[in-house]
Order: structure tokens, then C-alpha cells, then sequence
């Protein structure tokens, strides 16, 4: 696949997402029609990805890496 880095990734990564190539619409037909065929896959990846949210994106935890950020530099 040519898409990489960012949400890209990190859906493949943490299983909240597919990937497919950018412009490709057979492919995402196919991605579509899959996944129509599979709620439980649909239902774990929409929780896979409310973990990674919390995870990485929580304001408790970005407020950590700040400041160990501002720490590192004063």
C-alpha cells in the first residue's frame, strides 16, 4: 500500500482501521462490502479504536507528555 504514517497507520496498527489504496474505488467497494458482512469485525474495531483514543489522546495523558517535554528542556 502507498498510504502510510499517521491515522493511516496507526488504524492498521491498532486494528480500529483498514487500509486501501488512495483512489482505488474497487478496493474500497470491496472494503465496504466486507466489513457491511461483518459487524462483530465492525464492533472491534470501533472498540480497538476508542482504546487507542484513550490511550494516546487523553487529555491526562497529553498533558503528561507536555510536561515531561517542558521538563526535558528546562
Amino acid at each position: 500500500m502507498h498510504s502510510h504514517g499517521g491515522p493511516w497507520e496507526r488504524g492498521i496498527k491498532t486494528g480500529s482501521g483498514i487500509g486501501i489504496e488512495p483512489e482505488n474505488t474497487k478496493e474500497l467497494a470491496a472494503a465496504i462490502t466486507a466489513l457491511a458482512d461483518a459487524p462483530d469485525q465492525c464492533a472491534a474495531m470501533g472498540e480497538a479504536g476508542k482504546a487507542c483514543v484513550s490511550a494516546e489522546f487523553d487529555r491526562r495523558v497529553l498533558a503528561r507528555r507536555f510536561e515531561e517535554v517542558l521538563e526535558s528542556v528546562v
